[in-house]
């Protein structure tokens, strides 16, 4: 016999988690609560939870960035995830979407649209599952390629469009900057070689000048000395993909990336 569905909720309101835990466990769920990202991360040691019910103003890391790891850093792909907060604006939902969530209950709520939204997220999930290409095609991940040589932006575009990212290409600084006014990538994968500033160069000014770009930054280059190492290191950059490369290293190493993106948000 099976045993009973398992959720967890994330939300650094009290109230709120124990409001939706009483909702849930007369559900026949059980529930494990966490009140940060942190102790989110820890409670997935165990066995996948049926639901995930995220709030999005957290202490430390929001709800959009947790799905956000959840599904592209951690791959958990198949978990269906419910987004329980007071925005519910077009932007809001839109932005839910494109992390990889699955269905918006609005705050305040009740016990009968909040189990309505359970189960709506866990049968949206469940159809996604069915046919992974509709999941990918839902997580719209931004990627920006910069490299000065043609061949490499494309040849990095197919990679990472196997994988489901939009990818938008530029061949200089002058180029990523402007695109960075008006797009927030989940990552960016950055060629060193470049001419006039270099990709050190490029990806220091982003970090000094442009916080709302928090994504991992990735160079790929042919440079793998020590010492391009730690240059990559020391101007704000995630991680580091040796040219050539195939798609395998490549998509490791954005993941990677995700990682030490995420522990550079609390060294």
């Amino acid at each position: 016999m099976a045993g009973p569905r398992s959720a967890i909720v994330v939300d650094d309101m009290r109230t709120i988690r124990d409001m939706i835990d009483t909702y849930l466990k007369r559900q026949g769920f059980s529930v494990t609560q966490c009140s940060t990202a942190g102790d989110f991360y820890k409670s997935l040691h165990g066995a996948a939870p049926d639901v995930i019910l995220l709030d999005v103003e957290m202490p430390d890391e929001n709800g959009y960035q947790i799905c956000d790891w959840l599904r592209n850093a951690l791959g958990y792909s198949d978990i269906p995830v419910l987004f329980v907060t007071a925005g519910t604006s077009k932007s809001h939902m839109e932005k839910a979407k494109a992390v990889g969530g699955d269905y918006f209950v609005k705050k305040p709520f009740d016990e009968a649209s909040l189990i309505k939204g359970v189960e709506r997220a866990i049968q949206i999930r469940a159809a996604k599952k069915k046919d992974p290409s509709s999941a990918t095609r839902d997580i719209r991940k931004t990627a920006i390629v910069v490299d000065d040589m043609k061949s490499m932006r494309d040849l990095t575009e197919s990679m990472l469009r196997g994988s489901g990212y939009a990818v938008m290409k530029c061949e200089s600084a002058e180029q990523v900057y402007r695109m960075l006014k008006n797009v927030t990538p989940s990552v960016i994968l950055l060629d060193v070689n470049m001419p006039g500033e270099d990709g050190y160069e490029i990806c220091a000014r982003i970090r000094q000048e442009m916080p709302h770009v928090d994504c991992p930054i990735v160079f790929v280059t042919s440079n793998k000395s020590k010492r391009d190492i730690e240059l990559a290191k020391a101007s704000g950059g995630d991680y580091f993909v040796v040219k050539p490369f195939d798609e395998t290293s490549l998509m490791n190493g954005v993941r990677r990336a995700y990682q030490n993106r995420r522990a550079a948000r609390y060294a």
